[in-house]
C-alpha cells in the first residue's frame, strides 16, 4: 500500500465516523425537541382547559365567559392526572 492509499483510507474512515456521530447527535436532538414540543402542548392544553372550562366566570344568567377567571373558583382547582413523556403525573395547582 502506498502512502496515498493509506491517506485515502484514513480520510474515508474519518468521514464515515463523523457521519455516524452526526447522525446520532441529530437523532438525540430531534428526540429532545419532540419531548419539549409535547411538554409545551400539554402545558397549553392545561392552561386552555383551566381558562375555558374549569375557572371560567359564569354570570347570574348562566352564561359562561371564557378566559375570564372567576376568583371564587380559584380555591377549587382540580388535580389533573396526565401522562407526560411516559410518566404519569398528578398536577395540583396552588
Amino acid at each position: 500500500m502506498t502512502l496515498t492509499q493509506i491517506l485515502k483510507t484514513l480520510v474515508t474512515c474519518i468521514l464515515v465516523i463523523s457521519f455516524v456521530l452526526l447522525t446520532i447527535s441529530a437523532y438525540q436532538r430531534h428526540r429532545t425537541i419532540s419531548a419539549l414540543a409535547e411538554l409545551s402542548d400539554t402545558t397549553s392544553t392545561i392552561a386552555t382547559r383551566l381558562t375555558v372550562d374549569e375557572l371560567a366566570h359564569v354570570d347570574s344568567d348562566g352564561n359562561l365567559h371564557m378566559y375570564t377567571i372567576d376568583p371564587a373558583k380559584l380555591d377549587n382547582i382540580p388535580t389533573f392526572t396526565l401522562e407526560i413523556g411516559g410518566t404519569t403525573s398528578a398536577i395540583r395547582y396552588p
